[in-house]
């Protein structure tokens, strides 16, 4: 199917291949790396990516008791990491046309992001970390409710995104 990618995962993420699939059909275009959105639980909030220990990942909604378990011994920390797409493009008429389609679909956090090799980044800004330890449950699940709400958003743009690149770059 895909090969597997050198994130910490390993492989492409299920809910973005349609998406992905779609742009890579396209001739003036490739992606080059994709999270179609997630909710992780880490053991610390280091500055170095990919150093702290993910305790707890989804890509779907969270579960609440499984959070409210891990933070009961230690400091965690929950985070909702937005849909995030990099995606090659031949040429800079062909960047503004992708950017365009990008931007209409209200991925608020996009841009070129390199002029020599035509890079574009498409970032939706449904972003979140919170500390937790020792919280009582209604706040787990309020801070996961809100998470998983944060998720669903993001996966909502993520399809917009593939309709918008269909009727855009296909139709």
């Amino acid at each position: 199917m895909h090969p597997p990618d050198r994130s910490k995962k390993g492989s492409i993420d299920k809910d973005i291949i349609p998406l992905i699939s779609t742009i890579n059909s396209l001739s003036n275009y490739k992606t080059t790396s994709s999270c179609s959105g997630r909710i992780v639980i880490l053991d610390s909030l280091k500055n170095k990516k990919n150093t702290s220990n993910w305790l707890y990942k989804t890509h779907t909604k969270a579960n609440p008791k499984q959070i409210y378990q891990l933070q009961r011994k230690k400091q965690v920390w929950l985070l909702v990491e937005p849909l995030i797409l990099h995606i090659k493009c031949r040429d800079k008429e062909s960047t503004k046309q992708m950017l365009h389609s990008v931007n209409q679909c209200g991925l608020k956090r996009s841009g070129i992001i390199s002029l020599t090799n035509w890079i574009l980044q498409a970032e939706s800004t449904e972003k979140m970390h919170v500390p937790l330890y020792q919280n009582p449950v209604s706040y787990v699940n309020m801070v996961t409710g809100i998470a998983n709400e944060k998720l669903t958003q993001t996966k909502t743009k993520l399809k917009r995104l593939e309709e918008s690149i269909i009727r855009d770059f296909l139709l």
